[in-house]
């Protein structure tokens, strides 16, 4: 499993090896050698993955039997069944939860399960300690981007989830920008779909559409599904709301998502935070149908989270109403996001400002850090 950009993570744990740190035949091979055989790695790793455990010989299914004296032989050898752990948990009234988790080298990250729709929870990981896109109303980035997560860090998210809820669809739509951090990411999704037994139509990648990278995770051939958070239908208005995306037209993010659907069959999801008095007038609904009607996709229009200490306001429902609306009379498939998990401060970056602290705003320390794409010539 690949773990480039994540060299901090692997010096923290230098004395342990997580179980998903290493391929299904690294894993098989390395058990073997301590009297095991692949099918008690199999066994081990769906009970992380498909029953929550976090210690090894947890949650085993019935019929299972490790041979004696194993799992103490693969400890002793550093075996772990997780490198990060939960710190802190936070609920909301309406079935999401929270969870702060702790990595290797004391940095923090989160996740949110979120509740049942349609029979099916989700959860949203992160892809990054810290974010290097700047968005201006969100609390990911406050503080740059630390680091990369390693391609099992990524993964144990799933398994944690797992241990609240029943999930059977993700996002990767936590902190962090997926696509600059493309190989451990896909990594991390391709072990979920081979041995979590999810989907990959019920995995979606959100991204700031770097296009070069959306047409990367096209020519790969996965069918993971695609959200672009657009937010802005003027290059003026998206350069100030996503700084990173600097030089970066609107029609060419555009275009490399609809190659993306081209591509894959699939249907891309735009996301439109709206920000009261900035993004929300509907003008920018008749831009936006210009630009992405035409090939299968939607829009979610999903009314900002407030965060301490930016200044941004919430926009009224009537107004979010009136955009939905607008976009349905246009001809967009478009929805109205529920705002889960206001309480237990689910905005991404929220929890983890709140773990780290001051820290959560030091001077990036970025190990590795992955190059900016160039904007199209």
């Amino acid at each position: 499993m690949n773990d480039r950009d994540s060299s901090s993570a692997a010096t923290a744990a230098a004395a342990t090896t997580p179980l998903f740190a290493l391929t299904l035949a690294e894993a098989e091979a390395r058990v073997a050698e301590l009297g095991g055989r692949a099918v008690h790695v199999r066994a081990l790793r769906r009970a992380a993955l498909r029953r929550g455990a976090r210690e090894l010989g947890e949650a085993l299914e019935t019929g299972v039997a490790l041979p004696a004296g194993l799992l103490a032989r693969m400890r002793a050898a550093g075996l772990v069944a997780s490198s990060s752990h939960p710190v802190a948990s936070a609920p909301a009234g309406d079935g999401s939860q929270k969870l702060g988790l702790r990595l290797a080298d004391g940095r923090t990250v989160e996740c949110v399960v979120l509740p049942a729709e349609k029979g099916l929870h989700s959860v949203c990981v992160s892809s990054q300690v810290g974010c290097p896109v700047g968005c201006p109303f969100c609390a990911s980035g406050v503080g740059g981007l630390v680091r990369n997560l390693a391609a099992h860090e990524i993964v144990e998210q799933f398994a944690h989830a797992r241990a609240v809820a029943d999930v059977r669809r993700a996002v990767v739509m936590g902190i962090g920008e997926p696509l600059l951090n493309f190989e451990n990411v896909v990594a991390a999704l391709d072990v979920v779909v081979a041995e979590m037994g999810l989907a990959p139509t019920r995995l979606v990648i959100s991204s700031v559409g770097f296009p070069e990278r959306v047409r990367r995770l096209a020519a790969s051939g996965r069918r993971f599904g695609l959200a672009i958070s657009l937010h802005a239908v003027g290059d003026d208005l998206r350069e100030r709301l996503v700084p990173m995306m600097k030089g970066v037209p609107v029609r060419d993010v555009v275009a490399a998502a609809r190659a993306w659907a081209e591509a894959t069959r699939g249907r891309v999801q735009f996301e439109y935070v709206v920000l009261a008095g900035v993004n929300d007038d509907l003008a920018a609904v008749d831009e936006l149908a210009r630009l992405v009607g035409g090939f299968p996709s939607y829009v979610n229009f999903i009314p900002w989270n407030r965060v301490e200490g930016m200044d941004f306001a919430p926009p009224d429902e009537a107004r979010v109403v009136a955009l939905v609306r607008r976009a349905r009379e246009l001809g967009l498939v478009a929805t109205r996001r529920r705002t889960l998990g206001d309480a237990a401060a689910a905005a991404c970056g929220q929890l983890r400002r709140g773990l780290e602290g001051a820290r959560a705003a030091e001077p990036p320390r970025v190990t590795s850090p992955p190059s900016r794409p160039r904007p199209p010539s």
